[in-house]
Parts: structure tokens; sequence; C-alpha cells
């Protein structure tokens, strides 16, 4: 079929050719489309909020309560760390009555 004559293998090449630039430009024009929507729903994002007001508002109050339950437990864990710290008054007058007591000692066992 394709074996007749000498010209017709060059019309096959020709009708391969334009195959080609027909399915080129499918391929050019689908890459354009593509892009245009990505371009149109890039708009879309920038000029509407996703996030609705009062969920915004939600979240911000979130954050709010969750730094202020942080700083109450920071004010509430050195409150408690000095607590413990605290030197009982007695003791303290009968560590400085002892350490006293141990420097006249020692000062007069030199002498």
């Amino acid at each position: 079929m394709f074996i007749k004559e000498k010209n017709n293998s060059l019309n096959i090449l020709k009708v391969e050719e334009e195959k080609i630039q027909t399915d080129a430009n499918a391929f050019y024009y689908f890459f354009l489309v593509e892009h245009l929507i990505v371009i149109i729903i890039g708009l879309i994002n920038y000029c509407f909020e996703t996030v609705s007001p009062w969920v915004k508002l939600y979240l911000e109050r979130r954050d709010y309560k969750a730094k202020e339950n942080k700083w109450k437990a920071l004010i509430q864990r050195y409150k408690i760390a000095k607590e413990i710290k605290k030197p009982d008054p007695d003791q303290k007058t009968a560590n400085d009555v002892q350490a006293i007591k141990n420097l006249i000692q020692s000062k007069l066992q030199t002498n």
C-alpha cells in the first residue's frame, strides 16, 4: 500500500510531520492553560482571606491564654522555689551562733 510509488513516501513523511506539529501544539496549549489556572488560583488566594475572622480571633485568644498560663506557671514555680530556699530564722541564728563560737575557740587556741 505504501510501497507503490516513491513520491508516496514523501507524503507519509509530511503526514507524520504534521501530526508531530499538532501534538506539539496540543502540548503547548495544555501547558499554557495549566499555567493560567495556577495564576488564577494564586490571585484568588491572594485577594481573598482563606480563614474566617472568627477563626482568627479564636486562634489569637488561644495563643494569648497559653502564654498567660505559661507565665502564671512560671510565677508559681518561682514562688514555690523561693519558699523552699527561704531559711528558717531560728536555724540561721543557731548557725551564726555556732560559727561565732567556732571562730572564738580557734582564736583562743592560736593565742
